[in-house]
Parts: C-alpha cells; sequence; structure tokens
C-alpha cells in the first residue's frame, strides 16, 4: 500500500493518523495518541507534538531545536510492545514502545514508557519512564531490528 502511516498501523496516512495531525479529530486512545507523536516527529510537526503534550517535563520548550533534532533523524519503525488501560474510557494509560531511528549513520533505539492522561477528552502526553533492560548488541548476519527485512550488514549496520 502507498503512502502507509509512518506509525507501523499498515493502514494509510489518511486512514491513519493523517487526521489526527490535521486537526480534524483527536486520537481516542492513548496508544492512537502515541502512534500520531511518532509520526508527528517523522514530519518534524512540533506543534502537534506540543498540543498533545501537558506542560512538565516532557513539555518542548525550544520548537526550533526540536524541529532541528527531528528533521536530522532518519525515521525507520515504531514498535509498540505493551499498552495498560488508556482506552476511550479510561482516564490515563500507558504505552511501552520502542522508536528505531538513524542519527548520524549509527541506528539508535529509543525504549520508553510514555504516561497518558485524558483532559477534557483528549490524551495528553503526560510523563515517561525508561525501562532498565540489558540491550544484546546486534550481529552482522542478524536481522536489522529497523524492520527492513534485510540483514543488518546489509542496511543500518552499511
Amino acid at each position: 500500500m502507498e503512502n502507509l502511516c509512518p506509525c507501523g498501523s499498515q493502514k494509510s496516512f489518511e486512514a491513519c493518523c493523517g487526521p489526527y495531525l490535521s486537526g480534524k479529530s483527536l486520537p481516542p486512545t492513548a496508544e492512537a495518541v502515541m502512534r500520531s507523536r511518532y509520526t508527528a516527529y517523522t514530519r518534524a510537526d512540533v506543534p502537534y507534538l506540543m498540543s498533545t503534550a501537558l506542560p512538565g517535563p516532557t513539555w518542548i520548550d525550544d520548537p526550533v531545536r526540536t524541529k532541528a533534532w527531528a528533521e536530522s533523524i532518519e525515521w525507520k519503525r515504531l514498535e509498540i510492545l505493551h499498552t495498560e488501560k488508556g482506552s476511550p474510557a479510561d482516564t490515563d494509560g500507558v504505552v511501552e514502545f520502542k522508536a528505531w531511528y538513524k542519527d548520524k549513520g549509527k541506528l539508535q533505539c529509543l525504549h520508553e514508557r510514555s504516561v497518558f492522561n485524558q483532559v477534557n477528552g483528549k490524551w495528553m502526553y503526560a510523563s515517561w519512564t525508561i525501562p532498565s533492560y540489558s540491550k544484546a548488541p546486534v550481529g552482522r548476519n542478524d536481522d536489522c531490528p529497523c524492520g527492513s527485512g534485510k540483514k543488518y550488514k546489509k542496511c543500518c549496520g552499511a
């Protein structure tokens, strides 16, 4: 399918995160706002990121720097690992994810547990933690963790 949404839903952008980023509708769940925020990063859509975050430690205090960083990254894929609550009927939810990207030619992974609060019917990014885990190194002949289906040595390890 052409124009797949960057969030990994296997839907078109127009049928997935597009309506959220354009303001035509609101993400109905914590996972949907997480996916839309990832998509916003792939598009360096800082106004959307700011509009979906509560003031505090998640707040973007320098939109120009955030936009420049988002544009400098080669976004690879979003992997949703686990969700807790976060349905339309809930007031809070947690989404654990891995966001794979290349920065200066090196494959990176942001592994985060994001907390979301529903405020007046709108899901908002509230806080985050980084889970403690041991990261096994990627071998040259392993499948590339970016999800391309290629071996690491022929993809992000090249």
